[in-house]
């Protein structure tokens, strides 16, 4: 009986590391909303994520020095160069070997244990322009949008084509149903829907409004990673709701 157990059982009681070149990331992406109370807003954020990667979309001054001065807990960032204008920025606990954080995309290198360096892009397309005659809105212009998504993916495809491991974070402005989105996804994994529940809606027009009406911020990553969970947390202050991933990169370095 107590080797039947013992083989049985056995297994449980007892917690392994995981195999070579495979270890689990968590993401967070949110859009912070630029405006009244960046600072104390973006802490709150970083302070309730368990994220060891975290990509920021609307980063302002208030923001950036909030961050800069109190990272909480992590040691490594990319963020704007030019603080007063609104950006977007990663936050790392693995060491950043490689990183260039510019206008609508920041791009990082980072080296987490026991595995390969991975690509992080934090993303964020400009929003979709009115059309109107005589001060009445006819119509959507998508041009600048598209066009800023089609150039992130361009540079996104270079990494790809040099067999790097990538993970595209945040907010297209594009809903599933539009091109943004397809050109963004094609031959990526969207966390959410291999590892979300219910539909994942991210973007609501005030904070008031307890859920997102729209699904608009994403986490992409290439066929190596594997998303196992997928959540949003519309608890924190501004018009996105976070999205948080957990994504396990297989394979030897």
């Amino acid at each position: 009986f107590v080797a039947f157990s013992v083989a049985r059982y056995g297994p449980a009681w007892a917690s392994f590391p995981p195999p070579p070149g495979e270890l689990q990331v968590r993401l967070s992406a949110w859009n912070i909303h630029a405006g009244s109370d960046a600072g104390d807003r973006v802490l709150n954020g970083v302070a309730t994520s368990q994220a060891d990667v975290f990509a920021f979309s609307e980063l302002e001054a208030a923001s950036v020095n909030a961050i800069s001065a109190d990272a909480r807990g992590y040691g490594y960032s990319a963020l704007p160069s030019d603080p007063e204008t609104v950006d977007v920025g990663i936050l790392s606990r693995y060491p950043i070997i490689e990183s260039d954080a510019g206008r609508w995309l920041a791009r990082v290198v980072v080296a987490p244990p026991s595995t390969r360096p991975l690509v992080i892009y934090a993303v964020h397309a400009p929003l979709a322009r009115f059309v109107e005659i005589n001060g009445l809105r006819i119509g959507v212009d998508l041009t600048v949008r598209d066009a800023v998504v089609s150039a992130m993916r361009a540079r996104i495809d270079y990494d790809i084509a040099q067999g790097r491991t990538v993970v595209v974070m945040g907010d297209l402005n594009s809903t599933e149903r539009e091109r943004g989105y397809a050109e963004m996804a094609a031959g990526l994994r969207d966390s959410h829907l291999e590892a979300g529940t219910g539909p994942g809606l991210t973007w609501r027009p005030t904070s008031v409004i307890p859920v997102g009406l729209l699904r608009i911020d994403y986490i992409f990553s290439t066929p190596d990673m594997s998303p196992t969970s997928s959540t949003v947390d519309c608890s924190l202050p501004s018009d996105h709701c976070r999205v948080d991933a957990t994504l396990t990169i297989m394979g030897a370095p």
